[in-house]
């Protein structure tokens, strides 16, 4: 059932990966968005109103740690989610 004013927003350099993501949240989430990087990304909260921001953490030009930071100027009720394929116990603690 999906949920009609929830809105998902899938960050990853990995055109696949996010697509895949995507896919998935549109069974639960009215509106799922997908950028390709941390700055379409930032773009596209000055154009809407994100629930829930999921992102990779290794990213190039702009990592998911700096969009969280960059995040919770822009859009403080965005909730964030970060994941990557190559945690740390040091990446998990910041």
């Amino acid at each position: 059932m999906k949920s009609a004013n929830r809105t998902i927003l899938i960050v990853d350099d990995n055109v696949d990966l996010a697509r895949g993501v995507a896919m998935v949240l549109r069974a639960i989430a009215a509106s799922v968005h997908v950028a390709h990087g941390a700055q379409d990304a930032l773009a596209i909260l000055e154009e809407r109103t994100v629930d829930l921001l999921i992102s990779d953490v290794r990213m190039p030009r702009m990592d998911g740690v700096t969009l969280l930071e960059r995040v919770r100027r822009q859009s403080p009720r965005t909730r964030v989610v970060l994941f990557t394929g190559f945690a740390t116990v040091d990446a998990a603690v910041d």
